[in-house]
């Protein structure tokens, strides 16, 4: 930081979240898959194997990874449907890549635990609580409910799954796209683009484009990233670290690369959980 002349750190920046690790591993493998380079495909394996570590006895998925600074960090007692599904995406693709049987029982967990967490009424529920229990708190979020249709095939997919769409536009959809949570109170647009790509990678373009009108008219002119959201600010429901007790976790109105990445693999019809 300037004003101490050093790198200043939180308990969040170094701690180690299972759904990062994933993302990590899916970037070496969308590299390994254009350069055929043995590296990115050998880094994918190391953050594979970490994964497949942190498999139980139970077969019911993966806990959230490990909360605070080094060497007291400890280990993130819930489970994120999430992060399961990132890691699901990274199981499947190893497998289909190196023929391996050793990913198999990270694929079998986490599509387990994924599974477990749908819900006819509500979607996807967000995961368990420290408990290991569902954490059916009423919050419907929207990536969630959308993600398992990228990183599994149609014909594969639990026939409540399709419903993603219905699903969405009942609880999340506002004016221009949808929120990142159901109260509602803004338009999200990294979800907004997120939804625009599973639309696309469905066949729906119609619904594609409208919500990409919609997303690039949140562009900052200044220097062409999108804005978070359209409004002020929005609500997610969450806290901004891993233990649950810290400050709201909250989208402002400000340049923002999660909303421009997305907004571009959905411009591309891009689908980061597979080979494209």
């Amino acid at each position: 930081m300037p004003r101490g002349g050093h790198w200043a750190e939180d308990e969040y920046q170094v701690s180690t979240a299972l759904g990062n690790v994933a993302w990590a591993a899916l970037a070496l493998l969308q590299l390994h898959a254009r350069t055929r380079e043995p590296a990115y495909l050998a880094g994918a394996v190391d953050l594979g194997a970490w994964l497949k570590s942190g498999l139980r006895e139970d077969d019911a998925g993966l806990t959230g990874g490990y909360f605070g600074f080094d060497p007291a960090s400890k280990p993130i007692p819930w489970k994120s449907t999430e992060h399961n599904i990132d890691a699901l995406a990274v199981a499947r693709w190893l497998k289909s890549e190196t023929g391996d049987p050793q990913w198999d029982p990270l694929a079998r967990s986490t599509l387990h635990f994924v599974t477990s967490m749908f819900d006819g009424e509500q979607g996807f529920l967000i995961g368990t609580d420290t408990s290991g229990k569902p954490a059916r708190n009423g919050i419907t979020v929207l990536d969630v409910q959308i993600w398992p249709l990228m990183v599994m095939p149609a014909g594969e997919r639990p026939a409540g799954w399709n419903e993603a769409p219905l699903r969405i536009d009942a609880k999340l959809a506002v004016p221009g796209g949808y929120d990142f949570n159901d109260d509602r109170d803004g338009i999200w647009i990294e979800g907004t683009a997120q939804a625009a790509l599973m639309f696309r990678l469905e066949g729906d373009e119609e619904r594609a484009e409208g919500l990409m009108e919609s997303v690039l008219d949140n562009r900052d002119a200044a220097s062409g990233w999108l804005f978070a959201t359209r409004d002020e600010e929005i609500s997610t429901g969450l806290t901004i670290d891993a233990a649950g007790v810290g400050e709201a976790f909250r989208y402002y109105r400000r340049p923002h690369l999660g909303a421009t990445a997305w907004a571009v693999l959905a411009a591309t019809a891009f689908n980061p959980f597979r080979a494209n």
